[in-house]
């Protein structure tokens, strides 16, 4: 489910989630919040938009990728559909959709959520994850 589009990110995987490869020429675009997915309660509102940077080695400032899609309605979607499959494990996270420009591949949204308490705690969700099927990727704090 997580094709080589992660690239160009520092990912903290496990033994059994694959290291994505950096690709110099990806460029990255907007970061957009996703709509709030109606199947859990309702969301509390954003304290920050997901647009700003996190603190270099923050706490809570790691993020999970769990996948990347043609479209942005693909992207909300695929998150809907995955809290509704893991509500205890995604429940507290927030949707965040990335644009980027992969070669040979186009444009591709990615999924991300967060953030998660430290890189310990985002190894053990994406461990979780794929246990039960779903594609994850540790993606470490920008900065």
């Amino acid at each position: 489910m997580l094709p080589d589009e992660a690239a160009g990110d520092e990912a903290a995987t496990t033994s059994n989630i694959p290291v994505p490869r950096p690709r110099p020429s990806m460029r990255t675009g907007e970061t957009a919040a996703l709509a709030p997915s109606t199947a859990s309660s309702p969301a509390p509102p954003a304290a920050a938009p997901a647009t700003a940077p996190a603190a270099p080695g923050a706490s809570g400032s790691f993020r999970i990728q769990l996948g990347a899609f043609a479209s942005p309605d693909k992207v909300d979607a695929e998150w809907r559909r995955l809290q509704a499959q893991h509500p205890a494990l995604l429940g507290a996270l927030k949707p965040e959709s990335t644009r980027v420009e992969v070669p040979d591949r186009g444009i591709l949204y990615r999924l991300r959520a967060g953030p998660v308490e430290g890189e310990e705690r985002a190894r053990t969700l994406c461990q979780d994850l794929v246990r039960r099927g779903a594609g994850c990727l540790v993606v470490q704090p920008r900065g």
